[in-house]
């Protein structure tokens, strides 16, 4: 919380400092959703949210998922990961 509240992040599409008040990143963690799901079918995984104390299993998902990736760099970038 605190190396968020003295840091913010980098917009990359704007290469702007985005900062929020201790208020505005708490609404945004109350405000997640419990549980989100990655894939699709059999491959379907439930990903949960977690506490720092939470000593229930994580999920550890690889690849270029919350990232903008343009559509012909996505393979390249995906063979990288997992090699």
């Amino acid at each position: 919380m605190e190396l968020a509240l003295m840091t913010g992040v980098l917009c990359l599409d704007s290469s702007r400092r985005m900062i929020w008040t201790r208020e505005e990143i708490e609404w945004a963690l109350n405000s997640t959703p419990a549980i989100v799901f990655l894939g699709a079918d059999e491959d379907q995984r439930a990903i949960s949210k977690r506490s720092p104390e939470d000593d229930s299993l994580i999920t550890v998902a690889g690849g270029a998922i919350g990232i903008p990736v343009p559509e012909e760099l996505f393979v390249p970038v995906m063979v990288s990961i997992i090699q």
